[in-house]
């Protein structure tokens, strides 16, 4: 009852990713020619230019694409507490996520889904641990200094929109946080 509780401050999660690293990412997934590189491709381009989390890439549904274009792709996104934004994505990003809808079909379903060592392409969904595993294998075979995890791709995507003067509002909502002391930090 005497002792006082101790306060402390844990450090923030996540570190910038450097385009060279994301570069060295994208050829690791570039030299595995079966379906599970161009997949991997397309999930981390994805996560480089819109900062979804790990389980939000998980749960993309095929019909939560909307309006495909030739220049852009929407993602309706449905993210903690059950709260729908969207997501945008164009460049290289939609070119990778192209790259794979050519591959993945159009069945209905997950839109990132398994690839099996032979390089058949499955039904069964990614869970958020599969995709973890994914970035540890490019990781390592991108010969990186320092491990990539899913949340620097959060913190780089909102420090690059910060960089690039986008204000705390839009970053905020782009982001799907409740409060933009979240977004701040």
């Amino acid at each position: 009852v005497t002792v006082r509780d101790v306060k402390g401050e844990r450090p923030e999660r996540g570190r910038h990713i450097e385009q060279g690293e994301l570069s060295a990412l994208i050829q690791a997934c570039i030299s595995d020619t079966s379906p599970a590189g161009i997949r991997d491709a397309a999930i981390i381009a994805l996560a480089w230019s819109t900062g979804l989390r790990r389980d939000e890439i998980s749960r993309i549904e095929l019909s939560d694409l909307a309006n495909k274009t030739e220049d852009s792709l929407d993602i309706g996104i449905v993210g903690k507490g059950g709260k729908v934004r969207m997501v945008y994505v164009n460049d290289g990003a939609l070119a990778a996520i192209l790259d794979w809808l050519e591959l993945r079909g159009d069945e209905p379903g997950r839109l990132f889904v398994e690839v099996n060592k032979g390089g058949r392409i499955g039904a069964g969904k990614l869970s958020g641990e599969a995709l973890r595993k994914m970035l540890d294998k490019r990781s390592q075979e991108a010969q990186l200094s320092k491990a990539v995890t899913w949340h620097d791709f959060r913190r780089t995507f909102a420090g690059n929109l910060w960089d690039a003067k986008i204000d705390g509002v839009t970053i905020q909502k782009l982001m799907g946080h409740a409060s933009q002391n979240q977004t701040a930090r």
